[in-house]
């Protein structure tokens, strides 16, 4: 519990009069309970139907296309595999075909990487875990890694991080030669718009997994009010401290973001794919709510 106090409190950051930002993605999985919590997140019906089931369900409807046929071995880089619902299908296509996939699952959680080796063990020909940030992720994937065709996979935590900070990220981690990035976002529209997109993160799973980080800095939930609101282009999960807290800074009636999630139109994501991908094909969900991508380095 210390480890995780400091390492959170060492992201505490002020951004306004009474407003604290907690938002560094990895400071969600720091502990097994936060791990579970995040499972049982996947499981509420109001957050997994609103664009996650979407993504699995566009990743599946696009295999051919993700891997056009080719006989080569393949690198597949899973970023927060989770459980890995989106890379599973992909390791099965390519098996089916007879392709050899080498697979790389990168993740701040040893549980998430225990379940995704095991889930993608029976579909590949070498599981490599990789525990350690997405931001330094590089210096510890193999070598031998960047000698086949490199698809870099990441969910929809993409929208977690700034849109330049994760596509610097992405790019940087597939490497420049025969490399493809998959990612996911879910789209701002008529038929989907901010005050739709943020009834997902109003349950009582949602609140119980972004409570995590106040919990490393010794709070209790009924220290706090849970306001989860969409500003300024992305989802915050805000709570307001109710009590004083006397070994932070924090005070009574200041603001604490623990994570926020990004989202674009659709003019705005298409210019931000064309400015990263000279080469890229985005399919859209059948309610338009959900974008894939795959870009070419």
């Amino acid at each position: 519990m210390n480890h995780c106090f400091e390492e959170t409190k060492r992201f505490l950051k002020k951004v306004a009069p009474m407003t604290w930002e907690l938002t560094e993605p990895h400071l969600l999985y720091l502990d097994e309970k936060q791990s579970a919590d995040y499972l049982q997140v996947m499981q509420d019906q109001n957050y997994s139907q609103t664009f996650h089931n979407d993504t699995v369900g566009l990743i599946e409807n696009h295999l051919e296309e993700l891997f056009p046929n080719q006989k080569t071995e393949v690198s597949l880089i899973d970023l927060g595999p989770g459980y890995p619902d989106k890379s599973l299908p992909m390791a099965k296509f390519l098996k089916k075909r007879g392709q050899n996939v080498f697979y790389y699952p990168v993740d701040v959680s040893l549980k998430y990487l225990s379940i995704a080796e095991h889930e993608m063990f029976p579909y590949c020909e070498r599981v490599t875990p990789i525990h350690s940030l997405f931001e330094i992720a590089h210096q510890k994937i193999p070598t031998d890694a960047y000698t086949r065709p490199v698809y870099t996979l990441i969910g929809l935590t993409f929208m977690n991080f700034p849109s330049k900070t994760i596509l610097n990220l992405l790019t940087k981690l597939s490497g420049t030669k025969n490399s493809f990035v998959i990612f996911a976002s879910e789209m701002i529209s008529i038929n989907n718009p901010p005050e739709k997109i943020i009834e997902a993160y109003r349950g009582p799973a949602m609140q119980t997994f972004t409570f995590g980080p106040l919990r490393h800095l010794g709070l209790g939930e009924d220290q706090v009010i849970f306001t989860p609101i969409f500003s300024k282009q992305r989802v915050e999960i805000r709570f307001v401290i109710k009590k004083m807290i006397n070994h932070l800074p924090i005070q009574k009636g200041d603001t604490v973001i623990t994570a926020v999630s990004y989202r674009y139109t659709e003019n705005e994501f298409i210019r931000l794919v064309k400015h990263y991908f000279h080469e890229y094909k985005i399919w859209y969900s059948a309610d338009d709510k959900t974008a894939l991508v795959k870009g070419y380095l």
